[in-house]
């Protein structure tokens, strides 16, 4: 194994970050968050979803 650490953190509206945290491992930098992570899901087709629901808007 390469021993290399990957993750993103405060990332806004992605169904599952783990997908991102898997494609950063093989980029320059291994760490994104807050809009520099969500926008790098965006670019990457990571699929988006709306988190809110009937129960938590209550």
């Amino acid at each position: 194994t390469n021993n290399r650490f990957s993750g993103v953190i405060n990332v806004q509206n992605i169904r599952n970050p783990i997908e991102a945290a898997a494609l950063l491992s093989g980029e320059k930098h291994s760490i994104l968050s807050s809009a520099q992570a969500t926008e790098f899901c965006r670019t990457k087709g990571i699929p988006e979803y709306n988190p809110e629901t009937e129960f938590r808007l209550h």
